[in-house]
């Protein structure tokens, strides 16, 4: 619009019957000149679709049901509106409508209260949390003054803790240049007063409220109602005070209920709130042509604040009254909504969020140089390049220098150099492509976000640590020839192992790494202790024996041990000597004792036979299941071996499989022991303990000395060490220790040794013999058997009668065992089937009464 407003006085010279209209008013050379500079605005704030909603209880806490309830309340709805520098914009509306906590989101005193959306904009730049206090001054609606203190001095102790960088006569000069531009200079020396000694006026001391927020020279000043406890002359004074201020380069944003008529061509721009929403936003003459236009023209000799805002107000003393009102102010939201007005509004605020968005600094000025004519935009480019190539190689020599020494990598200055280069081509293709990106998208988040997104998936692709190359889609394997990590990963992996040769050689040992290896080459190796040997060890034995616990404890584990479900795994590690790589121990465990035998072909494998070594549990409170246990057991994982053993079909796999069974038969025993050929070492390393021997040694004498000579039998026959222990006895937990080390990682067992049945025996593989041994008191003669480990058997069933070990058979349901009882699940189950139940006999009734004809 080209025209202005004011407000132009009809009716008697004396005013009595002084009524207000809107007519045209020819513009100055001086206001001409000032709209063509407030064209072109310094600052400018666009508040864009703000909403605020809290969620707040129904009744009192006593009251639990209500209490327990929440209702959302909506304090703001969808506001938005554009403020230019040197305007002032009044906001109107009834009590409730939402003006201050419009005020409050603008100035980001919001707390985490409620849920906030929308967003506030300074010169087209979002404002984040810490810049609000920068950007914006709030003078709340009581002045909060010490009454003792004069003006002076107020705004001075103000000054000095908003102003501490400044020195005390910069800020004795401000404070005098803020007294003098808000007329306060007069009353300097001046005290504030209060209720008990007086001071300055009302209108004063809103002005020194307002004084202590101009110091810190903000651009934007947010005003609560500044007008609330003053007359109708004093609060004019204010507001035209505020006018004036905001004339100088500044945005000036006030709440008031009554304004008087004459403030209307004061205000710049008038927003009307009503039930959180903003039902106008615009310039004195776009309101009063929009409500014209909109069936609601002012009558004469009324005030146009009180008609504008009794029209969007709600009344609520009725509810017909309240559907009515209500439905007027939406219609004259939704009008404005659809106006040209809003419609320019909105796309202002889009514009110049979109214009203001954060671009390189440095693209901006070689834009502009280049349009100068000073130099072509390859040339920048190149000296771009230039400029950041000494501090890219210094960047990755440093990350190089850290990295390739930290993780180990192989000890050679001229790998070292090559790999800082390999690292140096994809750092200067990333920045390139980078620059390549900032030339056709200004946004540099969004190309940061685009670069990382290319990096991913160039890894994905081309590096093939992911997945291997040959195994993608044919259209990926193409697509790896285009990224450059492709490249680098190569390089990397030429760097680091050109020119290397490795040997695989099998290390079989009996009981791990120290027993006697194939040939001597392997010695050598286990010495050097440059690679790292992973073993297998595999727990078999009694259910409810204790594996757990003892593996646990082997381990250095401290946790609760848990009813074995089925077949469990974990691992172990140990260092061979300081900084050196860490072997690994393979640990699997068998649950449920004999149960589950059909398991042992999982964890022993071809790939882990040579290095596979079992560790059998027998509980020794339970004599009567003893043996079948270890028989069933040992029965399962010999077949498996057996299995593994004939079917390696390669000439070269049978070879060294056979030599693995020689090695551990011929070094089960000494050469010249007299038990050479009457015993059948296990193909795999064994370890035999018992366990609970706290209980067992309450047993009678005898019983203990037959159980302890057959378990001597049984582990010199399998050529295996026997130790017995006891989760209650750290000494003989440690010794198990000490022989599980050796097992799983290879180091020397202790030379510990006892066969007295009175003591938990400890009895090394070879350290025994038949003749050590000795025989039980029984009858011989009426007992027949073909091997000696027949004889043992029968001899030993007959103090200790077999009992039925075939846990499948005591409990046919699994799903009903007590052990792996479930509450929840098992209530379900029980459940589903008692109406399985009744579906049975309710088909079978309604099968009786079918007559079927043949």
């Amino acid at each position: 619009m080209r025209n202005s407003y004011s407000m132009q006085a009809n009716g008697q010279k004396n005013g009595s019957n002084e009524s207000f209209k809107f007519v045209e008013e020819e513009r100055t050379d001086i206001q001409s000149r000032a709209l063509s500079n407030r064209n072109q605005p310094s600052c400018c704030l666009s508040v864009s679709k703000v909403s605020y909603a809290v969620s707040e209880r129904v009744g009192p806490w006593w009251d639990l049901p209500s209490y327990r309830k929440k209702w959302t309340r909506q304090i703001l709805n969808d506001v938005s509106f554009h403020v230019d520098s040197g305007q002032i914009m009044g906001i109107l509306g009834n009590s409730g409508s939402g003006k201050t906590t419009l005020l409050d989101t603008i100035a980001g005193r919001i707390g985490n209260t409620g849920t906030l959306v929308g967003e506030v904009f300074v010169n087209g730049r979002k404002v984040k949390q810490a810049q609000f206090q920068e950007c914006f001054s709030y003078v709340l609606q009581s002045d909060n003054l010490l009454s003792y203190l004069t003006v002076e001095e107020t705004l001075t102790f103000t000054a000095q803790l908003a102003l501490r960088q400044h020195s005390a006569s910069a800020i004795r000069r401000k404070v005098a240049a803020v007294m003098a531009e808000l007329s306060l200079s007069h009353v300097a020396h001046t005290v504030i007063g209060g209720r008990i000694f007086p001071g300055i006026s009302g209108g004063e001391r809103r002005r020194v409220s307002i004084a202590s927020q101009l110091l810190q020279d903000p651009k934007v000043i947010l005003l609560d109602e500044p007008t609330t406890g003053l007359d109708s002359m004093t609060a004019n004074q204010i507001v035209v005070l505020l006018a004036e201020l905001a004339k100088r380069d500044r945005i000036v944003i006030v709440t008031i209920h009554q304004p008087r008529s004459e403030l209307f061509r004061v205000f710049s721009r008038i927003a009307i709130m009503s039930c959180g929403e903003l039902v106008f936003c615009g310039d004195p003459g776009e309101m009063v042509n929009f409500f014209s236009s909109c069936g609601y023209e002012c009558p004469e000799y009324c005030n146009p604040f009180d008609i504008y805002v009794d029209l969007t107000s709600v009344d609520t003393r009725s509810s017909e009254r309240e559907a009515a009102t209500y439905r007027r102010m939406h219609d004259i939201t939704s009008a404005y909504r659809r106006s040209e007005i809003y419609q320019r509004m909105m796309l202002k605020i889009a514009e110049l969020s979109a214009r203001n968005k954060p671009s390189p600094a440095m693209r901006a000025v070689a834009d502009q140089e280049s349009k100068d004519g000073l130099y072509q935009k390859w040339q920048m480019f190149l000296a771009y390049i230039i400029h950041i190539f000494p501090f890219s190689i210094i960047s990755v020599f440093i990350f190089s220098s850290f990295l390739y020494w930290v993780v180990g990598m192989h000890p050679d200055p001229w790998r070292f150099m090559c790999f800082t280069a390999v690292i140096m081509v994809p750092h200067i293709t990333g920045e390139l492509l980078t620059l390549v990106l900032l030339g056709v998208v200004q946004d540099p988040n969004m190309v940061n976000s685009g670069m990382a997104l290319l990096n991913i998936a160039g890894i994905m692709v081309g590096s093939g640590f992911l997945r291997s190359t040959q195994k993608m889609p044919v259209v990926f394997q193409w697509l790896s020839y285009l990224t450059f990590q492709k490249y680098g990963c190569e390089l990397l992996i030429v760097t680091e192992f050109s020119g290397l040769n490795f040997t695989c050689k099998e290390v079989f040992a009996r009981e791990g790494r120290t027993g006697h290896d194939l040939d001597n080459n392997d010695d050598d190796n286990e010495k050097d202790g440059h690679a790292p040997c992973e073993r297998t060890v595999f727990f078999i034995g009694s259910k409810t024996g204790g594996k757990t616990t003892i593996l646990f404890r082997c381990i250095d584990r401290d946790e609760a041990s848990k009813p074995t479900l089925a077949l469990e795994y974990t691992f172990g590690r140990r260092a061979r000597a300081h900084n050196t790589l860490k072997d690994v121990a393979h640990l699997w465990e068998l649950g449920g004792g004999t149960s589950l035998s059909d398991l042992v072909q999982i964890p022993i494998t071809p790939q882990n036979l040579s290095t596979l070594s079992v560790v059998l549990l027998l509980d020794l409170s339970k004599p009567n299941a003893l043996w079948a246990t270890m028989e069933k057991l040992l029965q399962a994982t010999l077949n498996q071996v057996d299995k593994l053993l004939s079917a390696t079909k390669r000439p070269g796999e049978s070879r060294v499989c056979k030599k693995l069974n020689e090695s551990r038969v011929l070094h089960a025993l000494p050469k010249d022991h007299p038990d050479r050929e009457l015993i059948s070492p296990f193909p795999v390393p064994l370890l035999m303990i018992g366990s609970k021997f706290d209980i067992f040694q309450d047993f009678e004498s005898e019983k203990r000395k037959v159980i302890c000579k057959t378990l001597r039998f049984l582990a010199h026959y399998y050529g295996a060490s026997l130790i017995f222990t006891s989760s209650k006895s750290e000494t003989t937990m440690s010794k198990v220790k000490n022989f599980f080390n050796h097992l799983a990682f290879g180091t020397e067992h202790g030379k510990f040794y006892s066969t007295d049945h009175n003591k938990p025996l400890i009895i090394p593989a070879g350290m025994d013999s038949l003749g050590q041994i000795g025989s039980v008191d029984v009858d011989l003669g009426a007992l027949r058997a073909k091997t000696p480990l027949d004889l043992w058997k029968k001899v030993f069933e007959r103090f200790f009668p077999p009992e039925n070990t075939n846990e499948r058979k005591e409990v046919k349901d699994p799903a009903k065992d007590p052990q792996y009882s479930e509450p929840l699940i098992d209530a379900m189950r029980a459940q589903k089937d008692q109406e399985l139940e009744q579906y049975k006999r309710e088909q079978a009734k309604s099968w009786k009464g079918l007559n079927l004809e043949s």
